[in-house]
């Protein structure tokens, strides 16, 4: 396993990017719902750098989350979406965009929007910023008026759960059958 290049304070201030880029890869990987702390040693620095970069665990989710929005729209830009397009090319086309960084499979999305519907800041935010990004890509990429982009949005956010599901369910039946 490679050792975790430690940073400091100094180090930062020189590239706050480089802490959003690293931090956004364990959100990622661990979820919403680790403490300053913990995403700090996953880093290899103090939760006290943290605080010196970022207000609160609020500002820091919401630059990371949006950072990794940032990298996935930029993607999706880039990426040709067929057109008609349904749920499931969606789906293909956003796992596509987000390579290395698997919203979906990861349930990083899902914890986002679950938050949001509990009507938890900074998630609400977030949520809005991100979903808007890809109505308007929607829109303009396949001449959608706004409620068919939403409805698409809907189905494949649906669809991605219910994916993350049963391919979770089959591979969890798979380890009990195996003797």
């Amino acid at each position: 396993m490679p050792k975790v290049q430690t940073f400091t304070s100094a180090d930062f201030s020189s590239s706050k990017l480089t802490l959003v880029q690293l931090l956004s890869e364990q959100l990622i990987a661990g979820g919403v719902n680790q403490s300053l702390r913990k995403l700090a040693a996953r880093v290899g620095t103090s939760h006290r750098v943290l605080l010196y970069h970022f207000a609160d665990h609020d500002q820091l989710l919401r630059e990371c989350l949006l950072y990794i929005n940032e990298i996935v729209v930029s993607r999706l830009d880039s990426i040709d979406v067929p057109s008609p397009c349904n749920p499931h090319d969606l789906v293909k086309v956003i796992a596509r965009a987000s390579r290395g960084m698997n919203i979906f499979g990861s349930g990083l999305w899902f914890e986002i929007v679950a938050q949001a519907a509990r009507d938890n800041e900074p998630f609400v935010e977030i949520a809005r910023e991100i979903e808007g990004n890809w109505v308007e890509i929607l829109e303009q990429r396949l001449a959608l008026d706004r409620n068919l982009a939403l409805g698409l949005i809907a189905s494949t956010e649906g669809l991605a759960v219910l994916e993350a599901v049963l391919s979770r369910s089959a591979s969890h039946k798979a380890s009990f059958t195996r003797n």
